[in-house]
This record gives structure tokens, sequence and C-alpha cells, in this order.
């Protein structure tokens, strides 16, 4: 049995359209509801509320899902055209997948442990579910950018005689890694304790919210989603020219069956 869809190969184009939804939507009701400012807040705080939270953990779930198949297959891609047997291309295809497993093993954590706000204590996060979101997204974004270094290599095995999609490629790398240090190392050396005051819209924060620290924080932050969403978008193309059939194998009889032919 065997069926096919004809735009099933896009996971980099549905992984790129979800990664920026998952910000967009969650914005959009925090936007709606007044909880952030309407400018550069940062993407953490997009969840605080209930509603928000649901809606940004289902999407990285899925984000989650989508990226692990959208790895796999090009792990599987990369292999089949390294007829020559290079080592260096095998070595570098194997600890991408790791890397990649990992990147995503960091959203799911996000995804299970959200950042809440405590309204009536006035106070910034949770202290009890403050390590384990920023620690999945440590390993969400810092070995997403690992990820992106190891495909840009892999690139070059493949456009030799075409060093511009090589160089698109890195240039997202490098802005994506300057991003992630930057928005880690304010972070760190930022204010140690951030009220309400700075979370919420006030009757002035239109006035002053480019003096707040971490408005670079937050401009980072922003960049960091937009530019790892770009990246994968060059790998559309190269999508299209793979098909991927998906077989159960009966462990008795040995039967295989063919549930969905991915092209």
């Amino acid at each position: 049995m065997q069926c096919g869809w004809k735009y099933s190969g896009k996971f980099a184009l549905l992984f790129s359209a979800l990664i920026i939804l998952s910000i967009l939507i969650p914005y959009t009701f925090a936007l709606i509801s007044g909880n952030v400012r309407p400018l550069l807040p940062l993407i953490r705080q997009n969840d605080s509320d209930i509603t928000q939270s649901g809606i940004c953990s289902v999407a990285l779930y899925i984000i989650a899902v989508i990226g692990s198949i959208m790895i796999s297959v090009r792990y599987v891609h990369v292999s089949s055209q390294n007829e020559a047997r290079n080592w260096r291309l095998k070595i570098l295809n194997k600890l991408g997948l790791s890397i990649g497993f990992v990147s995503f093993i960091g959203l799911i954590i996000v995804a299970a442990f959200p950042v809440n706000i405590d309204l009536g204590k006035k106070e910034l996060w949770d202290p009890s579910v403050l390590v384990p979101p920023l620690m999945g997204a440590f390993f969400a974004f810092f070995f997403g950018a690992l990820y992106m270094l190891f495909q840009t290599a892999i690139s070059l095995f493949f456009y030799e005689g075409n060093g511009r999609i090589v160089m698109i490629r890195f240039i997202l790398f490098m802005a994506c890694s300057i991003c992630f240090a930057t928005s880690t190392l304010t972070t760190m050396f930022g204010n140690k304790k951030t009220t309400s005051d700075n979370i919420y819209i006030q009757a002035d924060a239109m006035m002053k919210y480019v003096m707040e620290p971490n408005v670079l924080s937050s401009l980072c932050e922003w960049l960091m989603v937009l530019f790892f969403a770009v990246y994968f978008l060059t790998f559309v193309r190269e999508s299209e020219s793979i098909s991927v059939a998906i077989t159960f194998r009966h462990l008795i009889t040995g039967r295989r069956i063919s549930l969905a032919s991915l092209t």
C-alpha cells in the first residue's frame, strides 16, 4: 500500500514557517492582552500568560518533531550522496545529526517548563521554573548554531563550483552565532533582578524603552530566531529532489508495507 503527497518533501519550508509562527502568535496574544511592550519584548515574555504559554509549548513540540524528521532526511540524503565514501563527510554528517537532536531536546525542555510571572508578588520569573527553560533555550540555540556550522561545512562538499550558497549559509551562521553570544552575555551581565516595571506596558514605556538594559538582548533574540529560520530556507530547493518512503516491516512474515511516499 502506498500513497503520496506532492509537497511533503518541503520539511525545511514548514520548519521555518513554524519557527516564525511560534513567536508571532504568542506575541500577538500578549500584545492584545497588554502583557508586553509593543516593540522589542523578550521572546520569553510572550508566553508569560497561560494561553500564550500553551500555544508556544504546542508549537515547540511540533517544531521538534518536524525538525527531527527534517534532519533525519538530511542525514540520509547526505549519506546517499557520499558515493566516494569520504570519511570527513561521514563524520560531519553523523555529528550534525547528533547535534541536531540535542538542539531539539532543548526545545522540548523549553516547552515542558514554561516560564511564569508571579503578578501578585510583582517579581519577574517564578524561580522554581527559571533554570530549566533557560538551559533548554541554551541547548536549543547553541547546538542549533553548531548544526548550522556542520551543515555549512557539509555544503562545501556539494557546492565546490558554486560557493554562493555556502557563503550565504556561512553568513547566516555567523549572524546567528553573534546574536546568540550577545544575547547570552547581556543576560548574564545585565540586571540580576528585573521587576515587572520593564515587562508590562507603562504610561511612559514607549519613551524610555530604548534605555532598558534588556533591549539589546531582545533585539538579538528576535534576529537570532529570524536568521535561524532563514538558514533552513536555503534547503528548500535541495528537498525538492529528495524522495523518502516510510516503510513498516512485519516482524513475523517480513512483509514490507509502504505507508507514505514523501517526495
